[in-house]
């Protein structure tokens, strides 16, 4: 077992000039012949060095006694904890890999550390455009009102081209006025769909409203709205032949978006 902690008093150990160390030894088998050597070291102050102290190793003699399995089992348990205690600690092996490091230069003394100031100033900036741009279309809803309704007219446009190649009269009706309602919805306070071919007259130039394009304007809506509300099936095949002219119409309420 370790040796147990002296109860004598510092002052007087230095007095008497030497401090005594008591070791407990149970033998665990009778066939030892020798105490093991007890490993000690001492400062000398005279060449002021440490002494080689190591109790030396005594010959015994051991007599069986009436010791019981259960206490041998203690001991030798006890002995085994001393010995896992007395372990030194072993430095594990290199890593294989760097890691995040890479090498032994501090972050902040790379080139590319300063750039990372740029991030949250870059997203101070983007708040700051994203809040003037807010502020600007709440003071002027119509311009976002029109950018909006421009989108909507190309996307339009362009499913009125895929009906026209595609030869669908129906389908080319139905998109044309789309076209013209979407495209004029900016300039009233009503929902697309809900406008008719007046509204969309009252915003050609003067000189289309007496032209071939109001004519044509009234003949799409006319004529979709016999489709949709007549008593028979309406035909929209000869709508097909006012390609160019509702083009023209769709490019005049385009430029008055543009504006």
């Amino acid at each position: 077992f370790a040796a147990p902690i002296e109860s004598t008093p510092s002052q007087i150990i230095q007095a008497q000039g030497f401090a005594t160390f008591s070791y407990t030894l149970i033998p665990l088998s009778d066939k030892a012949r020798a105490t093991p050597p007890i490993p000690f070291s001492g400062f000398n102050p005279d060449h002021g060095g440490f002494d080689d102290l190591t109790i030396a190793s005594v010959p015994i003699t051991i007599t069986p006694g009436t010791v019981t399995p259960a206490d041998l089992r203690a001991v030798a348990q006890a002995e085994q904890l001393d010995a896992d205690s007395e372990k030194e600690p072993v430095l594990s092996g290199l890593a294989t890999a760097p890691g995040l490091m890479g090498g032994l230069v501090p972050i902040q003394q790379r080139g590319w550390f300063p750039l990372l100031h740029l991030v949250p100033a870059s997203a101070l900036l983007a708040l700051w455009a994203w809040d003037r741009r807010r502020r600007f279309f709440e003071k002027y809803p119509e311009i976002l009102l029109r950018r909006r309704a421009l989108r909507a007219l190309r996307r339009e446009r362009r499913r009125l081209e895929r009906a026209a190649r595609a030869r669908d009269s129906a389908a080319f009706a139905n998109v044309a006025v789309q076209a013209m309602q979407v495209a004029v919805a900016p300039y009233y306070p009503a929902e697309p769909k809900a406008l008719v071919g007046a509204d969309v007259l009252a915003m050609l130039p003067e000189q289309e409203q007496s032209v071939p394009a109001a004519d044509t304007v009234r003949q799409f809506f006319s004529r979709t709205d016999a489709v949709r509300f007549g008593p028979g099936a309406a035909s929209t095949t000869e709508l097909l032949q006012l390609k160019p002219e509702i083009e023209s119409v769709l490019d005049h309420l385009e430029a008055r978006l543009c504006g």
